[in-house]
């Protein structure tokens, strides 16, 4: 497929006719597209229309925009573009510069005294996919099929030689600028980013210095994300010892594709699904068919987790920051502390744990139901460093790293009061437990979600080891990351991952109802 980007001026047409290109250009000389007595013979000629006059006085802008200074100094020839910069100005070590036959890339900088940096410069043209560029422009706020069809709302810039995206904010906490794009058909994606001082006189002329090497080789990129097709793994079973795990895709009707792999939460009540990223609730109808859309809620600040209470109750929280009982896009109540850090909610939601990394250093929270609670100290001093906890009907499920040294990462599992109850570890297995995300207790056995290790591990009541299952036996998927689950109101085990389509499209958050325990 080919990609167009938004032309706002008649410059910009003449670069696609094979002038050079206006304002902040490559190394290319200047090219005049009309001579100042051409414009002066047209303004003066009495019967030209409003529109010929408007067209030459832009011209003659456009010309005057695309003289520039020539750039001398060092020139560094790399595969994918060349360089001219002044040595005496810019360094750069040599660990800093890459050149094979996949990439070019390259880090300058402009030092300062006391080893500070006063500007800093990358320039990277790398052949690959455009996955990470397509990333790149939902995270900067640009819609990527505006970028497609031509109507991006965003400034093109003309460096190297290619019209490219300028893009202004921060990073690593510098202003900076960026100019990026997708050459399509030649499989490669350019950046030039300058972050520090970015007023600094110096910085045009290394922009001016990059002329960018881009062969044409017929390619053409994958299918954007509305254009692929949705994920739809169905229902499968897989067996671990004694118990048959049956997983069904609770299918959407309109699929949620994301950039963002981990960090989706779950709540289910009142037959709704209740998907949280960050400042964003998606609410979804739950039928026989899988999940409906019903609607979505802008949220005013940052959230990392969601619950339902077994009542029908949904809550949201976030790292140090209040609980607040939601309802429909509405503020219910809200709980502020200092002993709010991350909490986890028992399902009943008579309390929560507020925990942080240190195992020892937690509390358990009850909420008073009028924006105030009670907090009392809590221990789980078996983990060392805490990662994450869940609150089933009957006990309190800790994983982190264990406080006995070389043990690794460990599941404890504690009564309601935090008195420690049984270990769970994987016996036998060459690769033990990972990131556990969590933890669902049955009336029988323990089950996990294990993120890192892409796999389902089952234990009995007493900690016995009854194996495990990979990712792709019970849910299809080739490689996704568990982002968690949660015991709706309705007392049915969820959990939501992220997976890649086959077709590469998209990443999906995608919902499971898993039963057969």
């Amino acid at each position: 497929m080919r990609k167009k980007l938004l032309t706002l001026s008649l410059a910009a047409a003449m670069c696609l006719a094979g002038f050079t290109a206006c304002g902040e250009s490559g190394s290319e000389e200047p090219t005049t597209v009309e001579t100042e007595a051409e414009t002066e013979e047209a303004t003066e000629k009495e019967d030209d229309t409003e529109a010929t006059e408007k067209a030459t006085e832009e011209a003659s802008e456009e010309t005057s925009e695309s003289e520039q200074t020539s750039v001398e100094g060092k020139e560094l020839d790399a595969n994918y573009w060349t360089l001219v910069y002044d040595d005496t100005v810019w360094q750069y070590e040599e660990e800093d510069f890459t050149d094979d036959d996949t990439k070019s890339s390259i880090t300058l900088s402009i030092p300062g005294t006391d080893d500070d940096v006063i500007v800093s410069a990358e320039i990277s043209a790398a052949i690959g996919d455009p996955y990470g560029f397509r990333d790149d422009l939902y995270n900067y706020g640009m819609d990527e099929k505006a970028y497609v069809d031509g109507s991006l709302d965003a400034e093109i810039v003309n460096v190297g030689g290619q019209d490219l995206i300028k893009y202004e904010g921060q990073y690593w906490g510098s202003d900076s600028i960026r100019y990026f794009n997708r050459l399509e058909s030649a499989n490669e994606t350019v950046s030039f980013r300058i972050y520090g001082d970015i007023a600094n006189e110096e910085v045009q002329k290394l922009v001016d210095g990059i002329t960018f090497k881009v062969e044409d080789i017929g390619n053409e990129d994958g299918p954007w994300y509305w254009e692929g097709t949705p994920i739809d793994f169905g229902e499968l079973s897989t067996t671990v010892g004694d118990v048959n795990l049956t997983a069904k895709q609770l299918k959407m009707d309109d699929p949620y594709v994301t950039h963002e792999i981990f960090n989706q939460r779950l709540a289910v009540a009142g037959g709704k699904a209740y998907i949280l990223l960050e400042t964003e609730i998606r609410v979804y109808d739950i039928g026989d068919g899988g999940l409906t859309y019903n609607t979505s809620y802008e949220l005013e600040e940052d959230f990392e987790s969601i619950y339902s209470t077994s009542d029908g109750k949904i809550f949201i929280a976030g790292f140090m920051a209040p609980i607040v009982e939601w309802k429909d896009g509405e503020t219910v109540c809200k709980y502020e502390g200092n002993d709010l850090k991350r909490v986890e909610f028992a399902p009943d939601g008579s309390f929560a744990i507020s925990h942080f990394t240190d195992g020892s250093d937690c509390c358990k929270v009850v909420l008073n139901g009028d924006g105030t609670y009670t907090s009392t100290p809590i221990s789980f001093p078996e983990i060392k460093t805490l990662s994450y906890l869940t609150i089933t009907d009957n006990h309190i499920i800790v994983t982190g790293t264990s406080a006995v040294e070389d043990e690794g990462h460990i599941i404890c599992v504690y009564d309601m009061d935090g008195n420690f109850q049984v270990q769970l570890e994987e016996e036998g297995e060459t690769v033990g437990i990972g990131s556990v995300t969590y933890v669902y207790e049955t009336d029988s056995n323990y089950v996990a979600l294990d993120g890192n290790m892409r796999t389902i591990p089952v234990w009995n009541k007493d900690g016995g080891y009854k194996g495990r299952a990979e990712d792709s036996d019970l849910f299809g998927t080739n490689y996704p990351w568990f982002c968690g689950g949660c015991k709706g109101d309705d007392g049915n085990f969820y959990a939501i991952i992220t997976e890649d389509r086959e077709d590469e499209s998209a990443t999906e958050a995608i919902v499971y109802n898993i039963s057969g325990f």
